[in-house]
């Protein structure tokens, strides 16, 4: 893989041997690097995504990190109900929007969004959010790709993601799924779900420390940090979109 410049955002491009990112678009992650990071403000909430008219992916700030893709079609932003939303369709070929932040995870535990999706309902919606963590002072648990361009590549330990699951009975379900031996561990959480629970606009909140809890009972999450939360936006039927508004991290 190599890395470029394309309109004022870091972009990884494909090489002659990456592999498919599909099936584990997560893993690709630990190839991403970025200097710049959003911190927690005076009240204790971080705004991870506000969509705004001027909004293009071609023109994200620093902090944002596209991997995968290409984004096509590529999110845009749309009005309904007086909020502004982003919309995000199914695409030929996985990629992940990410956002660098710096937060600690007992400091700001709760995370919230906005969204409405649509059918039809399948076992993984394409459309899922992602956050990924790190530990303090456990290198062990550090996974990194070295980068000769960058002198301080991000880290991330493991990911929590949340899905849209193709029942409502999959509501609140947590899994813990298993990686390759050196890979960061993945943990799902299905926050809601169901045909009929489509096409209408939801508020989220979920407790961030309660679940990791739960994934990784042996974890101190007194050393644990946020150090990213982002979109991935997978393959699948054109009518399986995502809008997604007012998504924070907050006390």
């Amino acid at each position: 893989m190599t890395m470029g410049r394309q309109g004022g955002r870091r972009r990884w491009r494909k090489g002659s041997g990456r592999r498919c990112v599909a099936g584990g678009l997560l893993l690709i992650l630990i190839a991403a690097c970025s200097p710049v990071e959003t911190k927690v403000g005076l009240d204790g909430t971080l705004t991870v995504l506000e969509p705004r008219h001027d909004f293009s992916i071609q023109r994200l700030p620093e902090e944002w990190l596209i991997i995968g893709g290409p984004a096509n079609p590529a999110p845009a932003v749309q009005s309904a109900n007086n909020q502004l939303h982003l919309t995000l369709k199914p695409v030929p070929e996985s990629y992940a929007m990410i956002k660098r932040v710096q937060a600690r995870l007992l400091a700001t535990p709760f995370l919230g969004w906005h969204w409405m999706l649509s059918g039809p309902a399948p076992i993984k919606h394409p459309v899922q959010i992602t956050v990924g963590f790190a530990d303090d002072g456990d290198p062990k648990r550090r996974i990194y790709l070295r980068n000769p361009l960058q002198a301080r590549p991000p880290t991330y330990s493991r990911t929590l993601t949340f899905t849209w699951g193709n029942s409502a009975l999959r509501r609140g379900m947590l899994e813990v799924r298993s990686t390759p031996p050196g890979n960061p561990p993945v943990a799902v959480y299905t926050v809601r779900g169901g045909r009929e629970n489509l096409r209408r606009w939801w508020r989220e909140a979920v407790d961030l420390s309660a679940l990791h809890a739960k994934a990784w009972p042996k974890v101190d999450m007194r050393a644990s940090r946020i150090v990213f939360v982002g979109i991935i936006v997978g393959t699948g039927a054109p009518e399986a979109m995502a809008n997604i508004a007012a998504l924070r991290l907050s006390r």
